[in-house]
């Protein structure tokens, strides 16, 4: 009895063996298959964090492109603001004569815009007397030119309205300055920055 008892002790110690040794080899298996996903799973983070690191990267450099161009923007138009006030500076002083003639085209055009021969005018106040001597010499033509007394909140230029005032054409400076601000940008884009465009 002995004998059989060994024997089954020696048997169930080599199924314990077999059973351990399967236990341990299926729990190695699924010990590389774990770090096997792990492995994949960590290149995965890795691979999505330097893509989002590459996304991040070229939308600070847009957004730094972008800020950097509206600074270019910002100041390009304080420039051509400071051009334009020069320039409407230089046309105040200009000679009576030649002032004159500019004003006396300027109404013409006006004029011819509003398709009447009955226009109402508003003056700046910096430039009643210049403006009333061109009046006067339209008058003469046969133009019937109202005066607005309503005081232009502009120095000068003037304000042209048809005869109904449903109509009206801007000739202030503040208004040229602003019909000439696109021209003279366009023009300097086109001069300066004609290689940065293409």
């Amino acid at each position: 009895m002995s004998n059989v008892i060994v024997e089954v002790i020696k048997e169930s110690e080599e199924k314990y063996k077999e059973l351990l040794s399967q236990a341990l080899e299926e729990a190695l298996k699924n010990a590389e298959e774990r770090w096997s996903k792990v492995e994949e799973e960590g290149r995965e983070i890795i691979r999505k964090a330097e893509e989002e690191g590459k996304r991040t990267y070229r939308q600070l450099i847009t957004q730094a492109e972008l800020e950097s161009r509206g600074a270019l923007l910002k100041k390009f138009d304080e420039l051509v603001d400071e051009v334009l006030e020069e320039v409407l500076r230089d046309i105040e002083k200009l000679p009576e004569e030649r002032y004159g003639k500019a004003i006396e085209k300027s109404m013409n055009e006006a004029i011819s815009s509003l398709g009447s021969e009955e226009v109402i005018i508003q003056i700046g106040k910096k430039d009643k007397s210049r403006i009333m001597k061109v009046v006067k010499s339209l008058e003469k033509e046969g133009l019937k030119i109202s005066i607005d007394k309503s005081p232009l909140s502009e120095d000068y230029g003037f304000i042209m309205k048809s005869k109904d005032g449903k109509v009206s054409i801007d000739y202030t400076f503040k208004s040229l300055k602003e019909r000439l601000k696109p021209i003279i940008k366009r023009k300097v884009v086109e001069t300066y920055f004609k290689e940065v465009l293409e």
